[in-house]
């Protein structure tokens, strides 16, 4: 799919987030050929002048890049950061171009990966706030969260729901800990276990670990470093 370029953005009003919402109900062929009927509708949102290219990205931190991007010259935007209408009609003109570059497997999913869920368990599965968030709250280093950004933008996987979903350890060192543990370097893959049941998993440092010692130890004042040196001997297979 060709670069889209468009000279605004828009924040939907509550008509046009019902008129998405009902969109997302229907088959994914039904939603990608209307959806732009909804996001292009002058009625259903408020319009800002924001110069703006929706084009296909094969990971999570390069669209959040650009989403970072378009913040730092639209200064006009930093108001809508955490808009449920902005980042909702966002997802609706990006929603085909996403699904242009993605496995045919690739699903619509929940709403909360389109219209924004402002909830701590729920505001990562957003498809396009989500990365944005977290590439954000890191930058200038945000590659130290590759764990959650790191990924397919409609099939995030595994890892990225079990880093994502506690917001203490996504925005906190916690997501290098989990990129340094689960990340191969070499392919920018999640290593093989990283994202299962087994000992020293990704659900393993989240669950039963480190909100854990949160009681007592303050591992969001350590290092990367110190944080391996006191994970228990099961994490052991994943430091290599």
């Amino acid at each position: 799919m060709a670069t889209i370029k468009l000279s605004h953005v828009g924040v939907f009003n509550t008509n046009g987030l019902l008129q998405f919402e009902n969109l997302l109900k229907q088959p994914l062929d039904i939603v990608k050929s209307e959806v732009g009927n909804i996001s292009s509708d002058a009625s259903l949102f408020t319009r800002l002048a924001c110069d703006i290219e929706i084009r296909p990205f094969d990971t999570r931190i390069e669209l959040a890049a650009s989403l970072y991007s378009m913040f730092e010259s639209h200064t006009v935007l930093n108001k809508f950061k955490t808009d449920k209408g902005f980042w909702s009609w966002l997802a609706a003109a990006w929603l085909p171009t996403l699904f242009e570059n993605s496995p045919k497997s690739a699903k619509l999913g929940e709403q909360a990966r389109w219209i924004l869920d402002k909830q701590k368990a729920k505001y990562y599965r957003h498809l396009l706030a989500g990365p944005y968030f977290i590439y954000n709250h890191h930058y200038p280093n945000p590659e130290k969260a590759l764990s959650i950004l790191g990924g397919s933008i409609v099939i995030p996987g595994e890892l990225v729901g079990q880093i994502a979903a506690t917001s203490d350890i996504a925005f906190s060192v916690g997501a290098e800990v989990a990129t340094v543990l689960y990340m191969d370097p070499a392919t920018g893959k999640p290593k093989k276990g990283a994202s299962g049941l087994g000992a020293g998993s990704a659900r393993r440092l989240s669950g039963a670990y480190l909100n854990q010692i949160d009681l007592t130890v303050d591992y969001r004042g350590m290092n990367v470093a110190e944080i391996l040196k006191i994970l228990p001997e099961e994490f052991s297979r994943f430091k290599q």
